[in-house]
């Protein structure tokens, strides 16, 4: 009888770990889901651009000649970054398929709610396909123009070298670029930036 309790125990024990494991399996944490279809899409698509998760990477940039481009919207509207002289603009080289630049839209929609009045955000998806780019621009709310990246953009000297994602660039309420920011950045750290040249003369 004791044996048979003692067995029972054993293998009553083993039933609990084998569960334990497996429901810890199946419930991986968003982050990891996140990473994870972000290497499936790269694998698959051999993009020439690469994830970065780190949020220091940011290099300050000399103002020189002021930013002139335009680029269509996935909704068809054209736009010309000349109309937004007087505001900040966050310029965001993204893809759905990055993690980090994933948990960064959330923060970019806040800000244009809050700070319509000073701040422009433009997204500009790069590696990517435009249907699953709207797609995911409805499902998110994303409630700033959202575009694919224009070749000859990526061409400029400004954007030059756009090898990570995501890269952001501040541009400053003259046009003109004044911090390149690459990898995940919080949204305090762009108030501050937003914050510091609004403020400007």
């Amino acid at each position: 009888m004791v044996k048979r309790s003692i067995f029972l125990g054993i293998l009553i024990s083993v039933f609990v770990f084998v569960g334990c494991k497996r429901t810890k399996k199946e419930a991986p944490k968003e982050q990891e889901v996140v990473d994870t279809l972000s290497l499936r899409e790269i694998e698959a698509e051999s993009t020439e651009v690469q994830v970065v998760e780190a949020k220091d990477h940011g290099v300050p940039c000399n103002p020189e000649s002021s930013v002139v481009f335009s680029f269509k919207t996935l909704d068809g509207n054209d736009i010309d970054i000349c109309d937004y002289r007087g505001k900040v603009v966050i310029l965001d080289f993204w893809a759905t398929w990055c993690g980090p630049c994933r948990m960064e839209i959330p923060g970019f929609i806040d800000l244009q709610n809050k700070y319509s009045d000073k701040v422009q955000i433009i997204g500009l998806a790069v590696s990517d396909k435009p249907e699953r780019v709207r797609q995911f621009a409805q499902t998110f709310g994303m409630n700033y123009p959202v575009g694919m990246a224009p070749p000859e953009v990526l061409r400029m000297p400004y954007f030059a070298g756009i090898r990570y994602i995501p890269t952001t660039f501040i541009i400053d309420k003259e046009g003109k670029v004044r911090y390149r920011q690459v990898g995940y950045a919080s949204k305090d750290f762009f108030i501050d930036w937003i914050e510091r040249l609004y403020a400007e003369k």
